[in-house]
């Protein structure tokens, strides 16, 4: 097994009755190490950033078919991997563990079935459908996007786009072929084989909680049984119990907070000042009564960053449109994660965690890539900001 190739079969009889065997295929988990190869360095790059260590995980994939694959394993956590059907495709979720501190999915691959012998027809297909529906029109541009293979990545890896670009319908010239074209900013690839075709992009750093480059596709003649989990003993009664990315409050005075908010755009939503803190106003945000969020405001030269806490989750917001399941890149100070959110009435909201939050708080740069746009955003104040959304926060309770 080669990082080209993507696809490969096993009896799934080698590690039987194993405790070393995994769960899903049966392959023993050196037979799986040694069949993924080692990790590109593309993936281990980021996970030293992070502390992180690559481990062997898998996924169901189909009826009789596992996704087999090099996750990240922060602490005692590996990434856990998750296929949704959207529309025509299906999308590839991180849902928990790895680096993912934000408790909300985030989306790392788009799948196409692309059907047996499929080369980069389907996946032009599906770029050129994706064109018209964010409304380019313009004739050149579906000649101009063509598929070129990316062996730089993998020997079954293309990429969509127009090198000399395009003419728009306003007469200027257009690069880019959508969201699913390439992207110099986010290292965008497609990977094919197996008949089906993979959309990966990954960021400008590679930091992503697996191993695209060596993702492979296990056929099993007999999917082994996922175990039964031993029920888990009743937690010990506390005198407290953490909020979210760690405020702490006394179990009897449990939150008013109505739950989940938007920190910008959502309707209905009454805000009061509350203090100053730097360059940021810090406001107060609810409800028919009730306390929704707590919020720090700044303006850098007519765009406003929002960082705020709706008593379960840390976001930031900006003034920017995009889609509701929009996935980018958050930047601070050279290192880049994933970042998804979502968006409402012109708002552009994105989860973030506490290891992402202690960042801002000790940085000096962000940057926060949302499609095509890239957004800088000096750190200066952010950590009175922050505390002062936590002092906002307690009061609230």
């Amino acid at each position: 097994m080669t990082a080209s190739l993507l696809a490969f079969g096993t009896t799934a009889e080698a590690c039987q009755g194993s405790a070393n065997a995994l769960a899903l295929s049966g392959l023993c988990k050196e037979d799986a190490t040694q069949k993924l190869g080692a990790p590109s360095e593309l993936f281990t790059k980021g996970l030293a950033v992070y502390g992180c260590r690559p481990d062997v995980a898998e996924t169901k994939f189909g009826q009789d078919k596992v996704l087999l694959y090099w996750a990240s394993k922060c602490k005692a956590e590996a990434a856990e991997l998750v296929l949704k059907q959207t529309g025509d495709a299906q999308e590839l979720y991180i849902a928990g563990g790895g680096m993912n501190s934000t408790g909300k999915p985030i989306r790392l691959a788009t799948l196409l079935n692309s059907g047996p012998g499929a080369t980069s027809g389907p996946l032009l297909d599906f770029v050129h459908k994706n064109m018209r529906k964010s409304g380019v029109s313009a004739p050149d541009a579906f000649k101009s996007c063509r598929a070129f293979p990316a062996t730089s990545y993998a020997k079954d890896a293309w990429v969509v786009d127009a090198p000399k670009g395009y003419t728009a319908a306003n007469g200027a010239t257009q690069r880019g072929c959508g969201s699913f074209g390439y992207s110099r900013n986010n290292r965008s690839f497609w990977r094919v084989a197996d008949g089906h075709s993979w959309f990966f992009q990954i960021g400008k750093n590679g930091y992503t909680d697996f191993d695209p480059i060596t993702l492979s596709i296990v056929s099993v003649s007999k999917p082994a049984p996922a175990p039964t989990p031993a029920p888990k003993a009743p937690a010990a009664p506390v005198a407290s119990k953490p909020v979210s990315q760690g405020l702490a409050v006394t179990a009897a005075s449990a939150p008013p907070f109505s739950g989940p908010a938007n920190i910008a755009g959502t309707p209905g939503i009454n805000e009061q000042f509350y203090d100053q803190a730097r360059d940021y106003a810090v406001f107060s945000g609810s409800e028919g009564g009730n306390a929704r969020y707590c919020v720090a405001e700044r303006d850098f030269s007519g765009l406003k960053l929002r960082i705020g806490f709706d008593g379960g989750q840390w976001q930031l917001a900006l003034p920017v449109s995009s889609e509701p399941d929009y996935y980018g890149q958050l930047e601070i100070d050279g290192r880049a994660i994933g970042m998804s959110g979502t968006a409402s009435n012109s708002w552009t909201i994105a989860w973030i965690g506490r290891p992402e939050l202690d960042a801002i708080k000790a940085g000096s740069l962000m940057i926060m890539d949302i499609g095509r746009h890239s957004f800088d955003f000096p750190l200066n104040g952010s950590t009175a900001a922050i505390l002062k959304i936590e002092e906002c926060t307690q009061r609230l309770r």
